[in-house]
């Protein structure tokens, strides 16, 4: 991409915000051109990974769909014996946005709700439990999800549940800081330890826990490893 011209580069950084672009200048010694380059990459390797996190997410929560409809019925998420208050309350949310065009009184199709549910709400299902007002005590996941369902979601995984969990959820902070536009380039990310290439592995390794075809889909598809290398010349921050 050609350099941007002076005028129109000083454009850019004020629509930016100054605060937002200042990351970039920090990391490129100041150089306004060179951080505009490095922001363009974040988009793109931002772009790669999120293509990356819509294959995840929909084999992830099919997966685990499915396990819950084996152990329940398809409409596992209206059980109140088995999911905590937190839970009904996103499970709410997702059926009111799947109801939406319906005729009045009609329930949404298990496949919507489950469509409507985010990344977020999944994961919460693999963590302890919290507070339910129908049982009136704390659920154990362990023991209404995770036995009995969940962990035959992830047959190739790790076998354990909190670890599933902590698995998931440094996909799922990933996810969101890319779902705020937010910087990627920093390494290690966050508080991981893990570089981007150590991401994107770990991207790969949570679908090999459903299924090793999914996990050499995934790798046939991904643009990840490609985008990294055109990454701007800068010292590693």
């Amino acid at each position: 991409m050609p350099p941007a011209q002076p005028g129109h580069l000083q454009t850019i950084q004020e629509y930016l915000s100054p605060a937002r672009f200042q990351p970039y200048l920090d990391a490129c010694d100041n150089d306004p051109q060179l951080a505009l380059e490095l922001y363009e990459w974040n988009v793109a390797i931002s772009a790669a990974f999120w293509e990356v996190f819509a294959l995840v997410e929909v084999t992830m929560r099919n997966a685990m769909h499915d396990r819950l409809t084996e152990a329940y019925d398809d409409r596992w998420y209206d059980n109140q014996s088995i999911l905590d208050d937190r839970s009904l309350k996103a499970v709410g949310i997702a059926k009111s946005r799947a109801g939406r065009g319906l005729p009045a009184g009609a329930a949404p199709t298990p496949g919507k709700v489950v469509g409507e549910m985010s990344f977020g709400n999944w994961v919460a299902l693999l963590d302890r439990g919290g507070d339910s007002t129908h049982e009136g005590c704390r659920l154990r996941y362990h023991d209404t999800l995770w036995l009995p369902a969940l962990r035959y979601a992830f047959p190739s995984g790790l076998g354990h549940q909190r670890k599933t969990n902590q698995g998931l959820r440094t996909v799922q902070t990933l996810r969101n800081r890319i779902g705020h536009h937010e910087p990627i380039f920093k390494k290690p990310f966050k508080d991981t330890r893990l570089s981007l290439a150590g991401l994107h592995q770990h991207c790969l390794d949570v679908t090999g826990w459903i299924s090793a075809d999914l996990s050499t889909w995934v790798t046939n598809t991904s643009r990840v490893p490609t985008v990294l290398t055109s990454r701007p010349p800068i010292a590693d921050p």
